[in-house]
This record gives C-alpha cells, structure tokens and sequence, in this order.
C-alpha cells in the first residue's frame, strides 16, 4: 500500500534529521514526497465506488487514516521547518505508520 510505505519513510528520515543522521533538506523533500503519495492515494479513494456495506465501512476506515496520515505529514514538514523538536512528532509518525500498517493488514487480502 503506497500510505503505508510513504507514511514509515516519512517517520524514518525525521528521525534521522533528530539524530543528526541525514540533512534537513533531505529530510523536508521525503516528507514532501510522503505527502504527495498521500494525496495520490486519497485520489485512488476518492475515485473507488462502494457497492456493499463492507466496503463503505472500509472506504470510511481508509479516509480516517488518510486524514489522520495528512496531519501528522503537515505537523512534522512544519516542525521541521522551524527547527522544532522532533521526538514527539517521530512518535506520532510512528503511531501513524501502525495505522496504516494495520489498515494494510486488514483490508489488502480483499483488494
């Protein structure tokens, strides 16, 4: 799933920019390129027609995520823009990856 992969790519670079491992700037293009594999991901949603019960309770259970997932991309671009301090903004990424993770997990074998 392409929100799974782009959300704990997201989470691993800030926590590298926290330990000092990779630059800043490197760190800012991965979470501008999480958030745009969000958007395209919220489009593939958005454009997806439900027929059954099921799959509009997984439609709703997928766009929670995905608005949870933008939030915490926008949170942590702008920590890091400002130079703010990353820790809790690495643990609500990495809380947010276990969303995704866990939305996986649940709805892939029925895609």
């Amino acid at each position: 799933m392409q929100l799974d992969s782009a959300v704990q790519t997201a989470s691993l670079a800030l926590q590298q920019a926290d330990a000092d491992i990779t630059f800043t700037p490197v760190a800012e293009t991965t979470l501008e390129n999480a958030i745009t594999e969000v958007d395209d991901v919220s489009t593939q949603l958005s454009e997806t027609p439900v027929q059954t019960g099921r799959e509009q309770d997984a439609k709703r259970q997928a766009t929670a995520v995905l608005q949870d997932a933008v939030a915490v991309l926008d949170d942590a671009r702008t920590a890091l823009q400002a130079g703010d301090d990353l820790p809790d903004t690495v643990e609500q990424l990495q809380q947010t990856a276990k969303q995704t993770a866990e939305l996986r997990e649940r709805w892939e074998p029925f895609s």
